[in-house]
């Protein structure tokens, strides 16, 4: 067709043409955007609480029961269970680093980062922060199996038989777990 036997002229076309596949690509970007939003849509918040027992605390330079340092590299490992001496239900490793620290309430002047894996029998948990040593409140960072896409927080008190504790801990976790991509 030529603009002298009466048809739209060529210009005119590519513009209607490229205005219909900016609108397929507008249409798909809101439905990637709508199946995003479902995807990421928590599922109602979930409480779990989680007992800790054997708990122990590994330090490379120290000896057994003498308090870590500034600096001073830490392991914590333990069993989980639901109840207070209940049966086990998972295991918990932790790493962590005292650092020296003018703020916070421990009279030492130390603060832990550590970093925390709640191995159960449907997935992991993972978290990380900062505290005093034997106590905080950490942030859920991820996790695996049942836990993919989890976040939330949860706070932890940890007695080391190493520091005159009762080898027990206590986790109260708050978790947002995510859809899975079927929506169930």
């Amino acid at each position: 067709m030529t603009p002298n036997d009466g048809g739209p002229p060529r210009r005119q076309l590519l513009r209607r043409g490229l205005a219909v596949l900016a609108g397929l690509g507008g249409l798909g970007a809101i439905q990637r955007a709508a199946v995003t939003r479902a995807r990421s849509a928590p599922r109602e918040t979930n409480v779990l609480r989680l007992y800790g027992q054997s708990w122990r605390q590994t330090t490379r330079e120290r000896q057994s029961g003498e308090p870590p340092l500034s600096g001073d590299r830490v392991s914590v490992y333990g069993e989980l269970s639901a109840l207070p001496n209940g049966p086990k239900v998972g295991e918990f490793y932790a790493a962590g680093f005292l650092l020296e620290s003018p703020f916070g309430a421990d009279p030492r002047g130390r603060t832990t980062l550590e970093m925390h894996t709640f191995k159960l029998q449907d997935g992991q948990l993972i978290g990380m922060g900062a505290g005093e040593p034997g106590v905080g409140v950490f942030a859920i960072v991820g996790g695996t199996g049942r836990y993919t896409g989890a976040r939330g927080s949860y706070s932890a008190i940890q007695r080391t038989r190493e520091l005159g504790g009762e080898g027990d801990a206590e986790f109260v976790l708050t978790l947002l777990l995510e859809e899975d991509h079927d929506g169930a």
